[in-house]
């Protein structure tokens, strides 16, 4: 057995030790859904939704507007850390330069499916169709279907805010025939993918990034870094990708986004969960777990994930464990 192999296993009976024996707490939460409108900010250049909504030692800002004059590239997204950015969407002035204005440059793009990212177009921006927030998190998801007519009937994108340190995205599309799916990240090149999990790594001198699609062999799991001309465009960035091993009609990715700072060294484990009415993941953040869970049947079903119903969209189960008494 490999040292790697031996930790996570003292890491599972630890947790499991700890569940065993100390009461606990949960915050438990289900959101409802919103009306569709178009997203609308206070930047007359750029549309996007950020999350959490009131800035706080982190942010994840997803950029909305489709139109060729946004300073903000469709669907890509900025994370910031305590006002430093660990991944950080195209410069605008190079947007506005000959190499993008020539056409369109694929592999600039966040999603792509079969090769091919997203229609630009003002018309194609992203529509809100679910907002929620709650003790200790934050939630919103988009259609963005829009920008990729043509290539899928349908493809949302859901971001999930739960304090003080993960993001946790959920990619989902629906398309009449096979087709494949990548997610491109044009990360700093301090980044690395990690032998063991496969995930990305970034270690700053004042935050710790970590982003992780959990998964099982015959689906989406290890980053791969790979050529790509955006490189010697935005020098100081590389090219991570993660693609599905199949052409398929329907996919729904999980990607966690976990920050922290530099100086804890924070332990995190992840695991893909599925069922028939939803998909998640349980992470663990030092030996103690989080389990949340996106709803992939219609509203008004009865949804759960490994014994955890949930009404809404969305369901979050955050282990807190009491304090004991002085």
């Amino acid at each position: 057995m490999s040292a790697s192999t031996s930790r996570r296993a003292l890491q599972v009976l630890f947790c499991a030790l700890w569940l065993v024996s100390h009461p606990a707490e949960r915050m438990t939460a289900a959101t409802s859904p919103v009306n569709s409108t178009s997203l609308r900010t206070s930047d007359p250049d750029a549309g996007f939704v950020a999350i959490p909504t009131v800035p706080g030692p982190v942010q994840f800002r997803l950029y909305t507007s489709a139109s060729k004059d946004s300073p903000r590239l469709f669907n890509t997204f900025d994370i910031e850390a305590g006002g430093v950015s660990l991944i950080q969407t195209m410069d605008p002035a190079a947007l506005k330069s000959g190499f993008y204005a020539e056409g369109p440059h694929d592999a600039m793009h966040n999603i792509l499916i079969d090769g091919r990212g997203p229609t630009l177009a003002p018309s194609h921006g992203m529509k809100l169709i679910g907002r929620a927030t709650g003790p200790g998190w934050e939630y919103v998801s988009l259609d963005a279907s829009a920008a990729y007519r043509g290539l899928v009937e349908q493809l949302t994108r859901s971001i999930l805010f739960v304090e003080p340190d993960l993001f946790i995205l959920h990619d989902q599309f629906v398309a009449s025939s096979p087709v494949g799916f990548a997610m491109v990240l044009h990360a700093p090149e301090g980044t690395r993918v990690d032998a063991d999990w496969g995930d990305l790594r970034l270690e700053t001198t004042l935050n710790n990034l970590r982003i992780n699609t959990p998964g099982t062999k015959k689906s989406f799991r290890a980053w791969k870094k790979v050529e790509s001309e955006i490189d010697h465009l935005f020098p100081g960035t590389v090219t991570m990708r993660l693609e599905a091993p199949a052409k398929l009609t329907r996919v729904g990715v999980i990607t966690v986004f976990a920050v922290s700072p530099a100086s804890q060294k924070r332990d995190y484990a992840f695991k893909l969960l599925e069922s028939t009415s939803s998909v998640g993941a349980r992470i663990h953040r030092d030996g103690l777990p989080t389990l949340v869970a996106f709803r992939t049947i219609p509203e008004g079903q009865p949804a759960s994930l490994t014994g955890f119903h949930f009404d809404g969209p969305v369901g979050i189960d955050v282990f807190r464990p009491k304090q004991k008494p002085r």
